[in-house]
This record gives C-alpha cells, structure tokens and sequence, in this order.
C-alpha cells in the first residue's frame, strides 16, 4: 500500500497570510481549477499577502506559508525542490509577502497544483450532506470514512482532492521532503485518510 499525505496548519493563526484584496492582479481562486496559467495571465502581476504578527526574518524561517485564500505559499528552496522532483504537479505563481513592519520578502509564489486526484475507493468511502440537499458533491459535508486506492496518486508527487481541494503528498514525495531536510513549521503531516477521524495520528 501506498499512503496518501496531507498537511495541516498546527492552528498558529501568525502563520496564515491575508490577501489584500486592494492589491490582487491575480485572483487565488483561479488557482484551484488545477489548469496551468498561460504566462501572459500573471508575468509582472502579484498578489499581496500580510503577516501582520511576523517579522522578515520570521517568515524567512517558513517554507510552506498557509493563507486566507485556497493557496500556499512556497519559499524558494521549496520551488526548486518541487521543481527538481515534480514539475509537471505544480506551476508557481509569484506573489509578494509583507511583514508586520511593512517590509516586502521577495521570492515566494503561490502553488498552483495542477493535478487533481481522483483515486477514491467508493466501496470504503462514506460521505456526509446537508441536510435537505441531493447526494451530489457540491453539497458534501465531509466523510465518516475515506478511503484512496493504493494507486491514488498514480506517478503524480502531489495534487488536489477533488472533493474538498486539499492538497496531497504522495509518500515517495513525503520521503523526499525528509531526505532534504525540509521542515513544513507550524504543518503537520496526516495520513489523508484519517483527516476526519478525530484520533489523528501524525506520520
């Protein structure tokens, strides 16, 4: 069996980067369609995120930011690693961050995952509504059990849960992130199976 990974902010509210709506050319919510984004769409364009209780040198220390908007935000170091090891899962988008003093860190992109990962297996998958709705994924609340396929991931690194759009590590790719000593701070990592469960073990 192959594991499915995912991640998720250890609830530290500093990290999450707000979007200054007064400084988007690039709306994030283009990013979950998991299309790639022709050039012309976003060179010389940015979108603004603030950490408002970081310093430059605070967020330096983070390579995968969490944001406001269904986005990450990658340093450069990630870039290159996903770029050496995935560059047909992921595109990044430029973006510029601004600390709590007003200072602009260069640099980092916004992840655009350009795979989406349909790898349920629906004989071991249960799924929540709303109450009154039809059984259709638009009104999914979430799960009581989830299950991927051992191949879920196919030969993809990382991608997007159709469902719910987050974004999932394979295990190989998991590995690799150890192997080059790169720290997701303030993430932890879960088995996307038992995102719902409420006995969460970290990987």
């Amino acid at each position: 069996m192959t594991n499915v990974i995912t991640i998720k902010n250890n609830e530290n509210q500093k990290t999450i980067g707000m979007e200054n709506r007064k400084k988007r050319e690039i709306d994030p919510y283009d990013l979950m369609e998991c299309k790639q984004m022709k050039n012309e769409r976003y060179e010389g364009k940015y979108t603004e995120f603030e950490f408002d209780e970081l310093s430059k040198k605070e967020i330096l220390e983070h390579h995968y930011l969490d944001s406001n908007r269904p986005v990450v935000l990658a340093s450069p170091k990630l870039q290159e690693i996903f770029n050496n090891y995935a560059p047909h899962d992921v595109q990044f988008i430029p973006t510029m961050l601004i600390d709590k003093n007003g200072e602009t860190v260069d640099g980092y992109a916004m992840m655009n995952i350009l795979t989406e990962i349909d790898g349920y297996d629906e004989s071991h998958t249960l799924r929540t509504y709303y109450d009154n709705d039809p059984k259709t994924i638009d009104n999914m609340s979430g799960y009581t059990k989830l299950k991927y396929k051992d191949d879920a991931m196919d030969k993809h690194l990382v991608g997007r849960d159709r469902d719910f759009s987050f974004i999932l590590f394979s295990e190989k790719f998991y590995n690799i992130l150890k192997e080059e000593n790169i720290k997701l701070k303030d993430f932890k990592y879960y088995l996307a199976e038992e995102w719902y469960d409420d006995s969460i073990e970290t990987v």
